[in-house]
């Protein structure tokens, strides 16, 4: 477990284990891989779970500002973790960013805990092009009253909500000068921003706790790769949920990635119907809200 611990959140690969354990080569691999497959058997599974149709998470419940969008349990995107890898892999795993990386698409709830991960994707392929690879292949699923949000990158339906494209959204936008929501596209943005910003925060702590993603992750048969990803994303939460969260250990958005800048076409449909629905009901709260305080809508 010792060996474990260390290659994962010090970093610095199996001959800083070595050196500071004082263990031959042999025996810091065989205990690090059995730690692992133990991890992967027996914690993972308790740790990452998205159980279906649970409800709305308490942040939703508990503040009437976001009741509009109901039953929304937290919010996914993509992200790139360097990889090494072998010569022939190398042209499908550089990203845009100009590096080889696995394109790890997540789920993280509003208390930063990871309920889905799925490692393995292409660097060279997009977030939605990621998530459009896992739905065809069945490997995730939303239960018929559960919802998520998405950057305005992903397809909009009406359980997987995005932003309104063209319009301000990111919350360093909102933060210049003291400027207020104009109209019900508005609002649902700012609001949207203000959720979603849960899973930039998750990954931001996981880059922040886990040293070994501060440089190319070992190994370039991708099944290790990926066992070592889903221990990080698991021990996440099982570290997360004993000692909850320690702000020193967040590394900041703008530290590690922005997001693609290709998108995927906005479809006329249920989905459109159901996000206009909660931005106006979003804007009529909001507009009461400032009626109330005396606050004037520009």
């Amino acid at each position: 477990i010792a060996t474990f611990l260390l290659v994962l959140l010090i970093g610095g690969g199996f001959r800083t284990a070595m050196n500071r354990l004082g263990r031959s080569s042999s025996t810091i691999h065989r205990s690090f891989w059995l730690a692992v497959w133990a991890f992967l058997q027996s914690v993972y599974p308790q740790e990452v779970q998205f159980p279906l149709n649970l409800g709305a998470h308490p942040k939703i419940i508990e503040n009437p500002k976001y009741h509009p969008f109901g039953q929304v349990r937290g919010a996914g995107d993509g992200i790139y973790i360097a990889t090494t890898v072998s010569a022939i892999d190398k042209p499908r795993m550089i990203n845009r960013k100009g590096y080889t990386s696995q394109n790890v698409f997540a789920i993280a709830d509003f208390d930063l805990y990871y309920m889905f991960v799925q490692p393995g994707g292409e660097g060279c392929a997009n977030d939605a092009q990621i998530l459009n690879c896992i739905l065809d292949r069945h490997l995730f699923s939303l239960g018929a009253s559960d919802r998520i949000l998405l950057d305005a990158i992903y397809a909009l339906n009406s359980q997987m909500l995005t932003p309104f494209r063209g319009i301000r959204y990111h919350l360093q936008e909102w933060a210049i000068g003291n400027n207020r929501p104009q109209n019900a596209r508005e609002i649902y943005n700012l609001r949207h921003a203000q959720l979603r910003q849960c899973i930039e925060r998750a990954f931001g702590y996981t880059y922040g706790k886990f040293r070994i993603l501060h440089e190319p992750l070992p190994f370039k048969n991708v099944t290790k790769q990926n066992a070592i990803l889903y221990c990080i994303f698991g021990l996440h939460n099982f570290i997360l949920r004993r000692e909850g969260v320690d702000e020193g250990q967040f590394l900041a958005v703008d530290e590690m990635q922005d997001h693609d800048d290709e998108v995927e076409d906005e479809v006329v449909g249920t989905g459109q119907t159901v996000r206009d629905e909660i931005a106006n009901a979003l804007w009529d709260s909001y507009v009461y809200e400032c009626q109330l305080l005396g606050i004037p809508i520009e």
